[in-house]
Order: C-alpha cells, then structure tokens, then sequence
C-alpha cells in the first residue's frame, strides 16, 4: 500500500509538475509578444516620420498613408544643400561627447568617497549637495547669462559643456547608490592584487 500510495503521489506531482511548466511556457511567449507589441508602438513614429521625409509637402500635410504614394528625395536634397545640416551634426557630436565624459568623470569623482571612504563631515556635504536640489534651475538663467557675457562664452557650447565637469547634485546622488550597491569584498580584493583607490575607482 505504500508503494502504491508513493506513486500515486508521484504521478500528482509529476502532473503538477507538467501544468507548472506548460503555464511557464505560455507566460513566457505572452512576454516574448508583449515585448514585440511594445517594441512596434515605440517604434512607430520614428518610421513613420522617416517615411513622411519622402513625401511631397502636399501628400505629408494632406494624406495619412503610411506609403508614399508620390516617391520624392527632395526634402533630403534641400536639407544637405540648403541647411547647414554638417554644423548641426557636429555640435550634437560634441556637445553629447563633452557632457558625458564631464559628467562621467567629475560625478564619479565626488561620488565615490562619499559612498566607500569614511571620514567627518561625510554626510554633511552629501547633505549639502542635495539641498543644491532644490533651487529651481529657472532661477538661475538669468545669472548664468550674464556670467557667460561677461566671460565671453556666448554663442558657443561651452556654457552647455563645461558646467557638466563640476559634478550635477543629481548625477552625484545617481553615483553613490550605485557605488554603494557595490560589494566592498571588490574593494578589498583590488587592494589586494592591485594599487589602491584611483585603480579601484576604474
């Protein structure tokens, strides 16, 4: 009888066992379309003004097909003949490249002893820094204008680049939750195998 009953048990939970993986199975391919569903809307616009730019003026502003129906490469001709679409690209180029190695490297730079060393006053300045916060940034155009004037950095990308090297309070805060997450058994080991602190930071 207990041989009987411990099969029987078996054949239940080997059942059990075949519904759970069976549900898995559905649940992951209903992800797997979700997903693709998701990824079609965001999608969307972008193709759908990618389409727009071979369309005539008329048809772009008149028609809601999704196919052009009067195939046209002048709007891409004007812009490469008409517009200074190179200057564009490199001030985008740049001004992406500066503000992220500034923010990069001054962030984590402030960042980093504010989560793995201790010393006094550690929490004060983090304080300090995230009060920064709360001063509105539209309070602030009016000053930065005029400093800019006065410095002579109107009309470039230099107002846009070089306050991204003086470490944003948000990015800083952003850093040391993440370095905090860190496990200091990765400290420790660096300092066993390598150079402390600057190598530790890499």
């Amino acid at each position: 009888r207990d041989v009987e009953r411990s099969r029987g048990l078996g054949d239940v939970y080997k059942r059990q066992y075949e519904i759970s993986k069976d549900q898995k199975e559905s649940w992951k391919h209903y992800h797997i379309c979700d997903k693709d569903h998701i990824a079609i809307i965001m999608f969307f616009p972008i193709i759908w003004i990618f389409s727009g730019g071979f369309k005539t003026l008329t048809e772009f502003t008149t028609s809601c097909n999704f196919i052009p129906k009067n195939f046209t490469l002048e709007n891409y001709a004007y812009i490469f003949l008409h517009s200074n679409l190179l200057l564009y690209v490199r001030n985008t180029v740049l001004l992406m490249l500066g503000t992220t190695a500034g923010t990069l490297i001054s962030s984590s730079l402030v960042a980093y002893p504010l989560a793995r060393m201790d010393f006094k006053g550690k929490k004060v300045i983090f304080s300090i820094i995230i009060a920064t916060m709360m001063i509105p940034n539209i309070a602030l155009i009016i000053p930065q204008y005029i400093m800019f004037g006065k410095i002579g950095w109107l009309d470039s990308l230099l107002p846009m680049i070089i306050p991204a090297c003086f470490a944003y309070p948000y990015n800083v805060f952003l850093f040391r939750q993440y370095f905090r997450s860190i496990p200091k058994e990765l400290d420790e080991s660096c300092l066993l195998y390598t150079s402390p602190s600057p190598r530790d930071l890499s």
